[in-house]
């Protein structure tokens, strides 16, 4: 049938199922009424922006882009518990992948797919032992391996090369949008607008580990890449990343001083070591200005604001509170391996186990679980806690497989006078991400995961599409 005669039958079907969803929609709740008016806007727009591209990777790069603006906010909009936004846009991407494998896109095309296909299926493993006895615990715990969906369908998506063109826009967007993200929280702003707009924390609640990985890309990216071309405003965005990094938690300092490091010593970017002394400067004024200055707004809105429940934050029996978060955080890691090796060293205690109370009423006198974080700030003692000594090695298995991915791609692709941009910055994300997994959350929570696996994705691409020489033109070609 002609597809023009088939739109045309289908209008008075879709007037009727609007007139519908409009009088069945003024019975809802005000809050209600608001999201259904937000996902009716957000469906035109996708239908009707960008025709040529497909509408899964639409999905998807709306769902990149709230992450780094919105964090954890945005994370749970959900018409229904536990169905979120993240396996919303997961169930869209697989169709996408498995209509992708139907045009004879290949299923595993390089060994990184098998190295991350062997770790979600340990975990299936293990979530299919663990399901009966925790049940919904047990698949959020599962989240450690089954996001990594999103690296098979990111691939398959950048295969594309309209999507791979579409995709580096989007990465430059969420570095920007992670800016004002880790201004938001740093400045205290977010305090003020969800007193006022309650509603708004269901859609912005900035995290931490949503854009640390990407404020430390635009600093590296702002940073190389402004020496490179002797732009002033990207040194400035460069240094300005920096500065937030230096106002958040250590972790950012962590996740940037990583993949500096290993760009300056694998990739040999002699304008980096240069950088690198300015930053030391940067570092220093910093440091007195918070530490003995006496600025009212740094005092106000950074050195006395509550930005992040922690656990040093619930103190012990006595009301006191932990003098460093690094001390609770070591404590914590000790309770985990101490706890593992007496009970279950070999298969973990499972997934969806409490790792958490344990360590509260031993170490902190405080069995508050439920105003707490869930996972131990460690991805591998996480690994360890549920898994076991069998999928401690697994996962590190398939980090040392990171790894070396890692220092390929960045000596084949980031050794070069002119780089491309947005390589560098999918994989500073990504690289970022991986450092941050040892002392914060990047594999666990679905603002930080998604960005990590997609930027993998990405890289994985971008490398393996690098290591093919071109092809000879013939005289009938040219």
């Amino acid at each position: 049938m002609n597809n023009k005669i088939l739109q045309i039958l289908l209008v008075p079907v879709f007037l009727i199922l609007g007139m519908w969803a409009t009088n069945y929609i003024v019975t809802l709740p005000a809050f209600f009424q608001i999201y259904a008016g937000a996902l009716a806007v957000l469906l035109a727009f996708l239908l009707l922006y960008a025709r040529n591209l497909p509408f899964d990777f639409k999905f998807l790069a709306l769902l990149l882009l709230g992450y780094a603006l919105g964090g954890k906010g945005f994370a749970y909009i959900s018409p229904f518990d536990p169905f979120y936004i993240s396996e919303i846009t997961l169930v869209i991407c697989i169709v996408g992948l498995i209509a992708r494998w139907f045009q004879r896109v290949p299923v595993f095309p390089t060994h990184i797919h098998w190295v991350v296909f062997g770790w979600m299926s340990l975990t299936a493993i293990y979530l299919m032992r663990d399901l009966p006895q925790y049940r919904l615990d047990a698949i959020r715990d599962s989240t450690i391996a089954y996001y990594g969906l999103y690296f098979f369908s990111a691939y398959a998506m950048f295969q594309n090369p309209d999507i791979d063109k579409a995709f580096s826009k989007v990465l430059k967007w969420m570095v920007v949008f992670s800016y004002i993200s880790a201004i938001i929280i740093i400045s205290g702003v977010y305090i003020k607008y969800i007193s006022a707009f309650p509603v708004l924390m269901n859609v912005i609640f900035p995290h931490t580990d949503a854009f640390l990985p990407l404020v430390s890309a635009g600093a590296i990216y702002g940073i190389m890449q402004g020496t490179s071309k002797r732009s002033i405003a990207l040194v400035a965005g460069g240094l300005l990343g920096i500065v937030l990094l230096l106002l958040s938690k250590t972790a950012g300092i962590f996740c940037f001083g990583c993949s500096f490091m290993f760009l300056i010593i694998f990739a040999r970017r002699g304008e980096l070591l240069f950088a690198s002394i300015g930053m030391a400067a940067l570092t220093g004024i910093t440091v007195a200005i918070l530490f003995v200055g006496e600025s009212k707004f740094l005092k106000e809105h950074i050195l006395e604001s509550d930005q992040i429940r922690t656990i040093s934050d619930l103190g012990n029996a006595s009301g006191e509170t932990n003098d460093s978060t690094s001390d609770w955080r070591l404590s914590w890691w000790r309770t985990i391996a101490e706890d593992t090796f007496e009970h279950n060293p070999f298969l973990g205690s499972g997934m969806g186990s409490d790792i958490t109370t344990h360590f509260l009423e031993t170490i902190l006198g405080n069995a508050d679980t439920e105003n707490t974080a869930r996972y131990p700030h460690s991805i591998l003692f996480n690994v360890l806690g549920r898994m076991g000594i069998v999928g401690l090695l697994a996962f590190l298995i398939m980090f040392g497989t990171f790894l070396r991915l890692s220092y390929q791609f960045v000596r084949r692709n980031l050794t070069m006078r002119e780089i491309d941009s947005s390589a560098l910055i999918a994989f500073a994300t990504f690289f970022s991400g991986l450092a941050n997994s040892l002392i914060q959350a990047t594999y666990e929570p679905p603002y930080a995961a998604i960005i990590h696996w997609v930027c993998l994705g990405y890289v994985v691409s971008y490398h393996y599409r690098s290591r093919v020489p071109p092809q000879p033109q013939t005289a009938l070609q040219s």
